[in-house]
């Protein structure tokens, strides 16, 4: 049995017991972050390690429309194979489902480029060429935001409070001889 699922506009996945598959990422190489949620339209999050078995068992077919699927790559950490950057170096896409157009080409959203540009499947001298376009304006380019470092707070010590510890007085030692306190009828 073969079910059809729409993924985007350009993407239609088969789900199906098929031979088995591929690699979720195009490099053939696992997934870097399998813990990572990516949302498939009509099928909602999965890790991307559940994905990447589930393209490598067959379930998930074909693989070419699934590998390309908007921000896919970059959310799963795969690593990437001989792309570019179609913003050029040390830059991303600032508006991945914003549609880049290109007279004499289809247009595209510019997620979908910007993934096609790193993993490789955009030539490098066209994707040198891409920075160049006025056209490519509509992708909002920006630099590469860096990965904040994990916030780590200091060890929580208990510290005495001198306003909230009661302190008993201590009576100084003396040389008068002790006695019993008189007791009264």
């Amino acid at each position: 049995m073969l079910t059809l699922r729409v993924l985007s506009l350009s993407c239609i996945v088969a789900i199906a017991t098929a031979q088995p598959g591929c690699t979720l990422c195009v490099s053939g190489d696992p997934v870097g972050n399998p813990d990572a949620l990516y949302s498939i339209p009509g099928i909602g999050p999965l890790p991307c390690g559940q994905l990447e078995a589930f393209m490598f068992s067959g379930q998930l077919q074909p693989c070419e429309p699934v590998q390309q699927l908007p921000r896919l790559q970059t959310t799963c950490e795969c690593p990437v194979s001989d792309g570019c950057s179609i913003c050029g170096d040390g830059k991303e896409v600032g508006a991945p489902d914003a549609i880049f157009v290109f007279p004499g080409q289809p247009a595209v959203p510019c997620g979908l480029l910007e993934e096609g540009g790193r993993e490789g499947t955009i030539p490098l001298a066209q994707c040198k060429f891409l920075v160049t376009l006025p056209e490519l304006d509509v992708c909002e380019c920006q630099p590469i935001a860096p990965i904040p470092a994990p916030i780590t707070s200091p060890p929580v010590t208990s510290a005495p409070d001198p306003e909230s510890e009661t302190v008993s007085p201590v009576v100084p030692p003396t040389q008068a001889p002790a006695t019993a306190a008189p007791i009264d009828p």
